[in-house]
């Protein structure tokens, strides 16, 4: 222990010394006997000046002290000097060390010497270093420790300066926070610690041991591989341990995680694990670097942006003729002709909402080969729109007009229908054939000075006007029909 003392005066009569008061040395003259005072650093104990030589707890002896030059001598008795030290319950001549600080009081015995009748030793300013540890008990592998409960060394490297700690399981405390019981265990090599102590021949006897916790490094790209697997969709196991690399704006960053220790997150996902780690997806992973590798303890799956396409619908699990359309509560697969282009949509019975205005329950049956559709959802790797939700836009309005191609599929001259029932004709409107649905509950027949026309009056060859809702494959469901009398 590092401490010192500072020379008052100590003479014998007729002996002039120079009292230190401030930086004025005071000529005086000290008989044997008299009461006097020594501060300052113990240079020898017991005749040997070795760093760190102390006294017998219990015996008498001897130390020198000296400061600014001068030196004297301070005699101790087993029983008749009594010692103070701060911190230490019991102190003795023990703890006067060669190396230490103090003062002693008593009476000059002889020239420059002190037959103390109390000794009190200054503790030394604590000593604090801090760094990486760079070895633990002579061995620099990485991930070496220490042994919990036993006592030992390890080295310090700061600004290219290495620093010596000894630690003892009887004196020292250790610190890690997160650690429910820290030993010298958590110290390792490439650690992060702060020593306190007090240094003894370049060697700090470590009262404290703090291991300091490493600042979180945190990651984020596209993962590249699973498990050392690189085909898209491949994904960790869950509950298991395993890695993952991906890929950044900085390199190719690989990272660990434990089936235990990592916390994985993905909005919207109840219970995520490593399973939900795939390649192709967008990740964010927090923990610790370690030769390379990030430990991770917690890795957030970042959800894609949302996709929309929007267009006409052209084909429906294959098909593309007019009118063809899903099944309510199946799975399924439909392509939209967009402005971007052709895309295809994936809907499942369990995950796709749809949505149709006035429509009660929509569902895939509403997917219409000549529909307009929006969908919204995440693109696969497939390239495909995994459809969270489907809009099915509602039918427009339409008039159209002309001559009467054909009723209920006959096109025979005069061929008409029936009053009271359902049913079709075709008219040309714009060079463009129309199919007309009439219903007798939906559609009302009008003809000038007919006080009760219908669907009878629709004739081929004749003349009608009908309004209603265009539907996919040309088709209008009628809300009026108009007859147009022949001139």
């Amino acid at each position: 222990m590092a401490r010192g003392w500072r020379i008052v005066g100590v003479a014998s009569v007729a002996t002039v010394v120079g009292i230190v008061t401030g930086t004025a040395a005071v000529a005086t003259t000290v008989r044997v006997g008299t009461p006097e005072k020594v501060s300052g650093n113990v240079a020898s104990v017991n005749g040997s000046s070795a760093p760190g030589s102390c006294g017998t707890a219990g015996s008498a002896g001897d130390f020198t002290v000296s400061s600014d030059g001068a030196t004297a001598t301070v005699d101790v008795g087993g029983s008749t000097t009594s010692y103070k030290e701060r911190g230490v319950r019991s102190p003795s001549f023990a703890d006067v060390c060669v190396g230490d600080k103090g003062t002693a009081r008593g009476v000059v015995s002889a020239p420059n010497v002190l037959a103390a009748t109390s000794v009190t030793v200054v503790p030394p300013r604590p000593v604090r270093e801090s760094g990486t540890v760079a070895s633990v008990n002579g061995s620099s592998s990485d991930g070496s420790c220490g042994t919990s409960g036993s006592a030992g060394a390890f080295t310090l490297s700061s600004n290219g300066a290495t620093k010596a700690v000894d630690v003892d399981p009887s004196s020292t405390v250790f610190r890690d926070r997160g650690a429910s019981a820290p030993s010298f265990a958590d110290v390792c090599v490439g650690d992060k610690v702060k020593a306190v102590g007090a240094l003894a021949s370049g060697v700090l006897d470590a009262t404290r041991v703090t291991v300091v916790p490493p600042h979180p490094v945190r990651e984020s790209g596209t993962v590249t591989s699973v498990n050392g697997t690189g085909t898209p969709g491949a994904c960790g196991v869950s509950g298991a341990a395993g890695a993952f690399t991906m890929s950044s704006h900085k390199a190719v960053d690989a990272v660990d995680v434990d089936g235990s220790s990592t916390a994985f997150k993905e909005r919207n996902v109840g219970a995520p694990t490593f399973a939900d780690v795939c390649v192709g997806d967008k990740v964010r992973a927090t923990g610790t670097l370690v030769s390379g590798v990030l430990q991770a303890t917690r890795v957030t799956v970042v959800p894609p942006p949302p996709t929309r396409v929007a267009g006409t619908v052209v084909s429906v699990d294959g098909t593309s003729t007019p009118g063809a359309c899903g099944t309510a509560g199946a799975d399924g697969t439909f392509t939209v002709s967009a402005h971007q282009g052709a895309a295809v949509v994936d809907v499942a019975a369990s995950s796709t909402t749809f949505s149709e205005r006035n429509v009660s329950a929509p569902s895939f049956a509403d997917v219409c080969v000549g529909t307009k559709v929006t969908a919204r959802g995440t693109k696969a790797s497939s390239g495909a729109l995994d459809a969270t939700s489907v809009t099915v836009a509602p039918p427009r309005p339409k008039k159209v007009s002309g001559t009467v191609l054909s009723v209920n599929g006959a096109s025979t001259s005069q061929t008409c229908g029936s009053a009271g029932t359902s049913g079709t004709f075709t008219v040309s409107y714009h060079n463009t054939s129309y199919t007309v649905d009439v219903a007798p509950t939906s559609t009302i027949f009008k003809e000038q000075g007919v006080s009760a026309p219908s669907f009878s009056l629709v004739c081929t060859g004749g003349t009608v006007r009908a309004r209603g809702m265009l539907y996919p494959g040309n088709v209008v469901s009628a809300s009026v029909v108009t007859i147009v009398p022949s001139r």
